[in-house]
């Protein structure tokens, strides 16, 4: 159901009010005359119409001070949603443009080796610290409306799915760098030569892309319709 406007909510108070005085004005009236039975003089009748309009002035400052103050706050809290929901949807974007970096360049194979292993580690906290942004500001998106619900239980398990995917490209990246370099990483297995070591690590390397591969594809759908989720909780004219 779509909420008034506060022109229209102006209105209704004022067509309540005067619909208020112009039957404490006939009751007043009647109750002067007697109900109709004592008819009364002009400036009696004056003092009717003076105390109505008083009562009616009575009621309508205040009533029309408290539409436009809780039309003010409506509007302040459906700001700030709009502006949180905003905000979070660029975060949860930019996790996902470094997820994709991360992932791009674990990847590659001229940074399997100890001297780019740096460098795929601050690619990994940096992702991470995007998410752990994501996360906090969650915390403080307290709005209970129903888009607003649907809007953050998303995030939520976007925010959760980008989480689990950096561990499955780390695990990715730490098994193609054993592969890759057995010399300097076989020592887990007692009797195994380099070979069958590698073996192993690419067994693991493509177990764990396996298990990537699953979560980015539900992660992708859930991305594709954050969008209209987010427009929903915007503010409409």
């Amino acid at each position: 159901m779509k909420s008034k406007t506060l022109k229209e909510k102006i209105s209704d108070i004022v067509f309540s009010i005067c619909a208020g005085g112009v039957i404490y004005l006939i009751v007043g009236y009647l109750m002067k005359t007697n109900w109709l039975s004592c008819p009364k003089p002009l400036p009696d009748l004056y003092e009717i119409v003076r105390d109505t309009l008083t009562l009616m002035a009575y009621f309508l400052a205040p009533a029309i001070a408290l539409a436009l103050f809780t039309d003010w706050r409506q509007e302040h809290v459906e700001k700030s949603r709009e502006q949180q929901g905003e905000e979070l949807y660029k975060l949860v974007k930019q996790a996902d443009s470094e997820l994709h970096k991360l992932y791009m360049e674990a990847s590659d194979e001229d940074n399997h080796n100890e001297t780019q292993a740096e460098y795929i580690i601050s690619l990994y906290r940096a992702v991470l610290d995007t998410i752990y942004k994501v996360e906090m500001l969650l915390g403080e998106f307290d709005f209970n409306d129903e888009q607003a619900i649907a809007f953050k239980n998303q995030v939520k398990d976007i925010s959760d799915l980008q989480r689990e995917s950096v561990s499955y490209v780390n695990l990715m990246y730490s098994a193609k760098l054993k592969a890759i370099n057995p010399e300097q990483y076989n020592f887990q297995y007692e009797d195994l030569g380099n070979e069958e070591f590698s073996e192993k690590e690419e067994e693991k390397y493509l177990e764990f892309y396996s298990q990537y591969e699953g979560v980015y594809r539900i992660k992708h759908k859930l991305l594709k319709s954050l969008k209209p989720l987010k427009d929903s909780i915007k503010i409409h004219a």
